[in-house]
């Protein structure tokens, strides 16, 4: 878990998906500042989709 630095609330994890690459970050729901923007990998997308099918079961 990610502190804003500026108003001390814990912050969320963010997934954007676009046409040109897909990214996640951490955004706070206060100020709206972001942390930096890291690439997700084809591999951690399938990874991520099967963890969430098997908790779902």
């Amino acid at each position: 878990m990610t502190i804003c630095r500026t108003c001390n609330v814990p912050m969320t994890e963010v997934r954007r998906f676009t046409s040109e690459r897909n990214e996640k970050f951490q955004r706070c729901p206060k100020c709206y500042g972001e942390t930096k923007h890291l690439k997700i990998f084809e591999r951690e997308l399938y990874i991520d989709n099967y963890l969430h099918n098997k908790g779902a079961k």
